[in-house]
């Protein structure tokens, strides 16, 4: 999905280690263990986390607006 829309060189994190806490919390102290969690920035550096299941036209639409 990054690359469809041309975000292959952004930062992008993925878990491989089951001892993630302490990542997670740099990344989100309001994590509360939630699995499936994305975080939007934009270059107006505003913020959003999402955790759980996200769909493909929920990406598509926050991109869109930041596109304005």
């Amino acid at each position: 999905m990054l690359d469809k829309h041309a975000l292959g060189r952004a930062e992008a994190w993925v878990f491989a280690d089951s001892h993630a806490d302490r990542l997670r919390f740099e990344v989100d102290p309001e994590w509360y263990g939630e699995l499936l969690g994305l975080i939007f920035h934009s270059a107006k550096e505003d913020v959003r986390a999402v955790s759980g299941k996200i769909e493909q036209a929920d990406v598509e639409r926050w991109l869109s607006r930041q596109q304005r």
